[in-house]
């Protein structure tokens, strides 16, 4: 009898281990570098969200107001659209609306955002954006090439940016802890700081190998 569990992020490489335990280093590995957000099409013609993991698009999002259709809001006549501020106000408040509506999901399923759109609608989006920090990237819209694998090409390098950032900001963090001497490397230590909630972060080497013995 055997059961094969597909999992949803890559490996670094296919291995046979056979024991009586399950050898979980790549795996977990893997699962501490997983990133899930969210990929927003922007554009006055509609609104598009979906749920992603690494270069993976899960699934779309609907329901809580999306997908959003296009933009109720137009110049009434040939003065109206030769007013450019009004027709920036008016893009706006669309754009209001879906960020009202994209900070509620975000609520709901604490994922950031990754907007795809012109560069012009990414300004004005957090021109009016209730929460900023919600949105941490944009990639430029090819209206050609909206299927899901080829937005996830161009969000993932974003995010895998972001997640590369912040390794570097916490080998930095960990490297001032040193000279406050904040840091532990005895394994005993970090394991009794960790039983006593003294421990913040753990960092540790990508070949480190450590054998134990099962109690």
């Amino acid at each position: 009898m055997e059961e094969v569990i597909k999992i949803t992020w890559p490996i670094a490489a296919n291995r046979v281990y056979i024991d009586n335990y399950f050898d979980l280093r790549a795996i977990l590995k893997a699962y501490n570098r997983i990133s899930e957000y969210m990929i927003m099409v922007l554009s006055q013609g509609g609104v598009q969200l979906y749920h992603a993991m690494n270069d993976t698009v899960l699934e779309e999002i609907t329901g809580n107001g999306f997908p959003i259709p296009e933009t109720p809001f137009y110049p009434a006549n040939m003065e109206e659209r030769s007013n450019a501020p009004h027709i920036d106000n008016m893009i706006k408040e669309y754009f209001n609306r879906v960020d009202k509506a994209l900070v509620h999901v975000h609520n709901l399923n604490h994922l950031d955002c990754v907007v795809v759109c012109t560069e012009d609608n990414y300004t004005k989006l957090l021109e009016i954006a209730d929460v900023p920090e919600v949105y941490i990237g944009h990639a430029a819209i090819d209206y050609n090439h909206t299927e899901t694998h080829q937005l996830v090409k161009q969000t993932w390098p974003i995010v895998k940016e972001l997640q590369r950032k912040k390794r570097q900001a916490a080998i930095e963090e960990v490297k001032e802890a040193v000279s406050q001497a904040n840091v532990l490397t005895d394994l005993q230590e970090i394991y009794q700081a960790a039983i006593d909630g003294r421990g913040d972060l753990l960092i540790v080497y990508e070949n480190f190998s450590q054998p134990v013995k099962n109690a």
